[in-house]
């Protein structure tokens, strides 16, 4: 299934009627709402597809005004805590686009990352990103950025 609703998808997953499952803009490191997700399909030997990473675009620009959709107020969330990643990122010379895509295949529960590629050097890009180093101590202060944010693991319609 692909849904954002919270309670539906873990649902379908355990329904055993799935072999797959994919989630989008709900895990990354702006966002962590589908954690719950990728441990449900674990458990239940169903392969987690991870898509969206960027949040259309919100992690690398995190300017409001630049949203493609009028800024809810979850964007705008959004936007503040990708502003605080970017700058942490460069302040440890990371670059976020690689801190991005790899984050995800952190998870041993992520099975798949799937990345837009619209054209080819987006590919060349996400293959660069892929082979850019990431230090423990470096990932140590973005799970610390992490952990600040009170929304990180938060679905939004559930609080809006």
């Amino acid at each position: 299934p692909a849904s954002n609703e919270s309670e539906i998808v873990p649902g379908a997953v355990r329904s055993g009627w799935f072999d797959s499952i994919l989630s989008f803009a709900n895990y990354s490191l702006i966002k962590k709402s589908s954690s719950y997700l990728v441990d449900v399909a674990n458990t239940m030997n169903v392969a987690f597809q991870n898509a969206s990473v960027f949040h259309f675009g919100v992690v690398k620009n995190p300017d409001p005004a630049s949203l493609r959709q009028p800024p809810r107020p979850h964007l705008v969330r959004y936007c503040e805590i990708s502003k605080k990643m970017n700058e942490l990122c460069s302040s440890m010379n990371v670059d976020i686009t690689a801190a991005s895509i790899q984050y995800s295949l952190l998870n041993p529960g992520i099975d798949m990352l799937l990345n837009g590629i619209r054209r080819p050097e987006n590919l060349e890009s996400t293959m660069r990103a892929l082979e850019k180093p990431l230090h423990p101590d470096q990932w140590a202060r973005i799970f610390e950025l992490q952990e600040r944010d009170p929304y990180l693991n938060v679905q939004e319609g559930m609080f809006e």
